[in-house]
């Protein structure tokens, strides 16, 4: 059952969402602030094999902590400039709370949260899941690490559930795997992007430039240059999405655009 927290209940639940954690923590906050606690607890995470998910829209970082935060292998930084929300969750449970990042620990102030458990409070958590999964799909990446298609990561066969978060079928839509590839060995924009040190936005731009994409009346849609390039467009549960050969020459289709 979801459970109300005063401010002291706040700061310990918050701190449960990420020791607690054995495979990924997400962190959404408006202000994005990192003082000596968290960035301890981020790093315990770490050293655990957890992956962080941060998205922020203002950041109040020092350049020393950005550049930590960057160089973090198990960090995965986004910006949305409309987040607004509040949101810390791992793979068990969820806090909803007052409180940004940037005023954690700061005992003058009265934050309230309410907390959800997976087990608990499934559907609850599950649409919390699905705006996520959301969020995370209409930001900007700020760093670029070894793609991982957005959270959370698709379950392996033996921890597989019987109804599985909606963003585990919005994965299984796009008939990716966890490391983006298809069953034919071709990969979503989004890694072939991340790839490049680019992202889908700008992607798909330069597809339309070089020919490989159409627009009309708003729709993308393949052309034949796009099919010759080994592009495949499919309808999963979120729209129309691409993939590509692993090994599209982004280099030669940048020089033939000029």
């Amino acid at each position: 059952m979801a459970k109300y927290l005063n401010t002291m209940g706040t700061s310990y639940m918050f701190e449960g969402i990420i020791t607690k954690a054995t495979r990924h923590v997400v962190l959404i906050s408006p202000y994005l602030s990192l003082n000596k606690r968290i960035k301890a607890l981020i790093s315990e995470g770490i050293r655990n094999g957890v992956r962080f998910y941060i998205m922020y829209g203002i950041q109040e970082l020092k350049k020393s902590e950005k550049d930590w935060l960057l160089t973090q292998k198990q960090i995965t930084l986004y910006y949305s400039e409309d987040v607004n929300a509040r949101c810390y969750l791992n793979e068990n449970h969820c806090l909803l709370s007052s409180m940004s990042l940037n005023k954690y620990a700061e005992a003058q102030l009265t934050e309230m949260s309410v907390f959800l458990s997976k087990t608990e409070d499934r559907a609850s958590y599950q649409a919390v899941v699905k705006d996520v999964a959301r969020l995370f799909r209409n930001a900007e990446k700020q760093n670029i690490q070894m793609f991982s298609i957005d959270f959370p990561p698709v379950l392996p066969p033996d921890q597989q559930v019987e109804n599985p978060p909606a963003s585990h079928k919005i994965l299984q839509s796009l008939h990716v795997n966890k490391d983006g590839l298809s069953d034919t060995g071709k990969v979503h924009t989004a890694m072939l992007a991340a790839r490049h040190r680019s992202t889908v936005k700008q992607l798909m731009k330069f597809f339309r430039r070089a020919g490989l994409t159409q627009e009309t009346e708003g729709k993308v849609s393949l052309t034949e240059k796009g099919q010759a390039a080994g592009g495949e467009q499919y309808t999963g549960q979120q729209g129309d999405y691409f993939l590509w050969p692993e090994d599209l020459d982004i280099e030669l289709l940048v020089s033939e655009a000029g």
